[in-house]
């Protein structure tokens, strides 16, 4: 609508006006509803004002709405109480039309001062307001004007100035507003508004028919305010809002899909891994700085080509059928590949491809990201080697003997066949050390293991399992005096004098223990220990001589049944305890956790530690209801210290491999630490590698499950069993703990020394906490920490202890410090 249209529908306002005036005989009626307007229209300028400010913080506009919301409410009570308005005394009310006017004037000269951008003009604005404010109190005060139809015209006279003065700083500011369409029904406005004032000051003397004409001219005011305010600012303003909020989201958008893309693009660049991205027909379209350091291959020499001129030929075409068939089926493949660099070079990748498709499931690229490998492999390799073998003479230790051992049990079971074990110990061997040094008893070792391995066939094994004791496993025997034979033949070698080591000849023996099996015994532990024990009595008979096992498993079997009894009754009368041995930071002495260890309190016998009875335990399946026992008393002890001050993050337990593999290990820890009142997330639970070597597969799923409820993992004994970074990898453990056998000679024995330093290493490779059990000597802590081995436990410190007794040792070293 154009100007012309509006100035006519503002006349015939005016004319419609009088005829309602007229109609009604007075203009009560009509300046109740004029007043009524008024209100309607200032509710609805201060709503608009209070949603757009929360959408663009507009001040100016809040302002106004502000002023308009305070003059409608006293224009509504002000309506209800004069509802017997007459033309006769107008006059005595002139406040209702003055005071709201006013209202409205201040607040909307106030507002400017939100549009200036200097403070001095803000500064100027108020100090106007508040020197008509001034000068209207002083007249009053002063009794200038007597009575209040000389307020009022006192208040008309200040409105009329103060809306001029906004009249003339609209004019200045009218660039501010959003649309000219507004700022010019605004300004006319308050030009109507102040004619309106200007009428309605000269009818209060006169009264009459002037008064019509202010009340009129003041409707067209709010008309004129209306349009512009509420039906053209309650759209444009609006409209514009939600363009600007829509644009300042797009360009928000815009800014962090550029900071994300800076942020792939340097991931992308700087990764340690090497990347490389093909089309969907594999040719190779983007490689990394990475790809070209470890493959030596440059962007330029890659960019076009396929993937396969990195292969080696280690891998068979059946291994890439399966990769890809399992790439196109899950879109992903992880797994370890030999690859070949530029120069011919052969290594071990760890290799993840992933397939991206488009929105229609058809392949678009491949991206591959792989690392170069050979450290680990190495250190695998080396650490593999040193669990598995004696670091003097090369044979294979125990843990690999026994595995030996086991096939070779089982090999003659399927053949009704007999194998054998002899067990020997070198006499006058600690004699050598004495008289000639370690270093002469060394070489001496490693002698005997050359003698011992001629005196055997290639089929069999010879093992080093101690200070001064072998182990050879006769795979297979034909009779029963070959396995004499072969230990009268030992014996003769070792008896022939070592030349080589010292000036002097060098004589020693050795005593022989063996065991046939599976006849005496198809466990590998058990025939182990019958070939030591048969050992200890050919060195009770005289040395250098060999001695048979005579089968005493009745007497055994009578001993452990007896025991198995004792348990049982043990587990309905509570006769077990729990001790406690600190675990501690290798550098700052802080007492970090503490492992529980359960001991028996036998009527008869006394206090027995668990390597007396735990076997029969787990034999006998008691050590399920003994385990329960174990982990429902340390977490209630948990609890308790929690209380009394002690915060320890961990107390560990250790589980044996009957109660995964025979319980609900998952519900069974759950339900434990619920009753106990314990947090999951400060047990740990222990495990020796035996269990994941035989279970690999069904540990996996259930460590993961426990490890989600927050419970931690340990493997206890690290290193006397298969350890092996193959599965390593694949579990989620949080600590490793060197097994004491490899701390007591430390750091004298080179072979533990070894071991330990692999370990440690191994620990922080993955980001494990290491744990040395066993340390009992000043010289081994300085040892351990200066491998940065992070937590110590042994005799050093502490042994195991009450609760009462761990608990003062806790304050104690706490007072300490």
């Amino acid at each position: 609508m154009n100007l012309h249209k509006k100035s006519i529908l503002a006349i015939t306002s005016i004319v419609l006006g009088f005829i309602i005036i007229r109609y009604f005989n007075g203009y009560n009626v009509f300046y109740q509803i004029s007043e009524l307007f008024s209100v309607f229209v200032g509710i609805m300028i201060f709503v608009i004002a209070y949603f757009t400010y929360e959408h663009t913080q507009n001040k100016f506009l809040l302002s106004i709405g502000i002023g308009y919301l305070i003059s409608a409410i006293y224009l509504m009570i002000a309506v209800l109480k004069t509802g017997n308005l007459f033309a006769n005394v107008f006059h005595e009310h002139l406040y209702l039309w003055t005071f709201p006017r006013a209202i409205e004037s201040i607040f909307i000269l106030s507002s400017i001062a939100f549009l200036k951008e200097s403070y001095e003009r803000a500064l100027l604005i108020v100090s106007r307001v508040y020197t008509l404010v001034m000068v209207s109190l002083i007249l009053t005060i002063i009794n200038l004007l007597p009575d209040i139809n000389h307020i009022q015209t006192t208040m008309s006279i200040l409105t009329i100035i103060v809306t001029g003065i906004i009249t003339f700083q609209i004019q200045e500011l009218k660039e501010h507003f959003s649309s000219h369409t507004i700022y010019k029904f605004f300004s006319l406005s308050l030009v109507f508004s102040i004619f309106a004032q200007i009428v309605i000051l000269i009818a209060n003397q006169c009264g009459g028919f002037l008064c019509s004409v202010a009340i009129i001219t003041q409707v067209v005011s709010f008309l004129l305010l209306f349009h512009a305010v509420v039906v053209f600012g309650f759209d444009k303003p609006f409209r514009l809002m939600a363009e600007r909020k829509k644009i300042s989201s797009l360009e928000n958008k815009l800014f962090q899909d550029e900071e994300l893309i800076n942020l792939y693009e340097n991931v992308f660049t700087n990764t340690n891994n090497g990347i490389l991205v093909t089309d969907k027909r594999s040719r190779i379209i983007l490689v990394n700085k990475a790809f070209s350091k470890i493959t030596e291959f440059s962007e330029n020499e890659v960019i076009g080509q396929k993937p396969s001129i990195l292969r080696s030929e280690r891998q068979s075409k059946e291994f890439y059928a399966e990769m890809w068939k399992t790439l196109i089926r899950e879109d992903r493949w992880d797994g370890e590949v030999w690859n070949r660099k530029k120069h011919g070079e052969v290594y071990p990748q760890w290799l993840s491809i992933s397939v991206i498709r488009d929105e229609h499931g058809n392949i678009k690229n491949f991206i591959s990201n792989f690392s170069d490998i050979s450290i680990i492999k190495k250190s695998q390799e080396a650490i593999e080697y040193m669990a598995h073998h004696d670091n003097l003479t090369g044979l294979v230790n125990r843990v690999l003997l026994k595995s030996h051992l086991d096939n070779a049990i089982k090999m003659r079971k399927r053949e009704h066949g007999v194998g054998a074990l002899l067990y020997l110990d070198l006499d006058k061997f600690k004699y050598v050390n004495d008289t000639y040094g370690h270093g002469a008893g060394d070489i001496l070792l490693q002698f005997v293991a050359e003698r011992l391995k001629k005196s055997v066939r290639s089929s069999d094994i010879v093992a080093r399992v101690g200070g001064d004791e072998f182990i050879v496993l006769l795979t297979k025997v034909s009779t029963l005096e070959d396995i004499r034979l072969v230990a009268n033949k030992i014996i003769n070698e070792i008896s022939r004098s070592f030349d080589d080591i010292v000036e002097q000849k060098i004589y020693i023996g050795t005593s022989i223990g063996g065991v046939i099996f599976p006849e005496q015994s198809d466990n590998v532990e058990d025939v182990i220990k019958f070939a030591d024990i048969a050992m200890f009595e050919s060195k009770s008979g005289g040395r250098n001589r060999f001695t048979q096992y005579v089968n005493k498993l009745k007497d055994n079997a009578l001993e452990k049944a007896q025991l198995e009894r004792d348990l049982r009754m043990a587990i309905i009368g509570n006769e077990f305890i729990l001790f406690y041995q600190p675990q501690i930071n290798s550098e700052t002495k802080e007492i970090m956790s503490a492992e529980a260890l359960i001991r028996w309190k036998h009527p008869s016998i006394g206090l027995m530690p668990p390597m007396k009875f735990i076997h029969i335990a787990e034999e006998s399946d008691l050590i399920i209801d003994i385990g329960r026992w174990v982990i429902l008393e340390a977490c209630k002890q948990m609890v308790i210290w929690k209380k009394h001050g002690i915060n320890l993050r961990r107390i560990s337990v250790n589980i044996s491999t009957i109660q995964f593999m025979k319980t609900d290990m998952v519900n069974t820890v759950r339900e434990l630490v619920e009753k106990s009142g314990c947090d999951p997330h400060n047990l740990e639970i222990e495990i020796t590698e035996r269990v994941l070597i035989d279970n690999k597969e069904t540990m996996n799923e259930i460590l993961k499950q426990l490890g989600e409820m927050g419970v931690e993992f340990a493997i206890d004994d690290f290193g006397t069993g298969y350890s092996s970074l193959s599965y390593l990898r694949q579990l989620p453990f949080n600590t490793i703990k060197i097994d004491r056998s490899f701390i007591m000679e430390t750091p004298h024995n080179k072979d533990d020394v070894a071991i330990t330093k692999s370990v440690i290493a191994l620990g922080k490779l993955f980001n494990y906490r290491v744990i040395a059990e066993g340390v009992e000597t000043q010289e081994q802590l300085e040892f351990l920490k200066d491998l940065k081995c992070d937590i110590i436990q042994g005799f050093l410190y502490a042994q195991p202890m009450s609760p009462i007794d761990f608990e003062k040792f806790y304050f104690e070293q706490i007072a300490f410090k």
